[in-house]
């Protein structure tokens, strides 16, 4: 596996007269492979957006609480006495300061549109996820080609030029 890990390091060494190639494992190649591919950033983006969609198309079925209020001040305010059994009783048509309030909940029961649309929100969050690790797989395929390119065609990926001899992991 270290003729692997070479070549990972020479396929990603810069022009020659700068910095000497980083020798790395086969896993941390990869590992590091992972991290930095842009593919692979742009597919786990697309994953993580259809979940994003799987809870959006879900909000219609959770429950909706509103609520409102205010106060307003009135220059005047209007009373009117009117008897009632006998005495004066005075009712307010409009009191100089008020204050009101609303409040709502909403429960769906049966939505089907959006039961559909959670099923077809979570199948499309499915695929997805599979396109990520596809491409994922896909990206670690070309670099494991890569590498046993380069070292078939210069034996050695850390020293071009020098004969091959491959170790034991390597043959197998």
């Amino acid at each position: 596996m270290t003729a692997l890990a070479a070549l990972v390091a020479l396929l990603a060494a810069a022009p020659s007269g700068e910095a000497p190639p980083v020798s790395m494992s086969l896993p941390e190649a990869l590992a590091e492979l992972d991290r930095q591919n842009p593919s692979l950033e742009e597919a786990r983006g697309r994953a993580a957006a259809a979940l994003g969609v799987v809870r959006q198309a879900a909000a219609p079925l959770l429950p909706n609480l509103s609520a409102g209020g205010g106060y307003f001040h009135n220059n005047t305010s209007v009373i009117i006495t009117a008897p009632s059994g006998g005495a004066l009783e005075r009712i307010y048509l409009q009191p100089l300061d008020a204050w009101y309030g609303s409040a709502g909940l909403r429960v769906p029961l049966i939505v089907p549109e959006a039961w559909f649309s959670v099923a077809a929100a979570r199948d499309s969050a499915l695929a997805a996820a599979e396109a990520a690790d596809a491409t994922r797989l896909a990206v670690r395929s070309a670099l494991i080609q890569a590498a046993w390119t380069a070292f078939a065609t210069t034996g050695n990926p850390t020293v071009p030029g020098e004969p091959a001899h491959a170790p034991r992991e390597v043959q197998r």
